[in-house]
């Protein structure tokens, strides 16, 4: 597990220290469903500001649906924008 505080200082690519700008966090937790037709379930915790708490939690039961939205999270991170639900049942 990686934490903010660990992150707090870093080196650039000139060597110099730099601070953390932001910290983000992603949790991913899986099961296997006995008894369904689509066994996997796939819970999905996110937020851009580990400051103010998760932004979006959902279920998914499609391996391709949640790597589209760990996608969507990682490029809106880098672009600045917030965390925000996309497909699944939410919660």
């Amino acid at each position: 597990m990686v934490t903010a505080g660990l992150q707090a200082g870093r080196i650039d690519t000139n060597g110099n220290s730099k601070s953390a700008d932001r910290a983000a966090l992603f949790v991913v937790r899986a099961w296997h469903e006995e008894g369904s037709t689509k066994p996997l379930r796939v819970h999905l915790r996110q937020t851009h500001d580990v400051d103010h708490g998760f932004e979006s939690v959902l279920t998914l039961a499609d391996i391709e649906e949640a790597c589209t939205v760990l996608r969507g999270w990682l490029e809106s991170f880098l672009a600045g924008r917030p965390a925000q639900a996309a497909g699944g049942t939410g919660e």
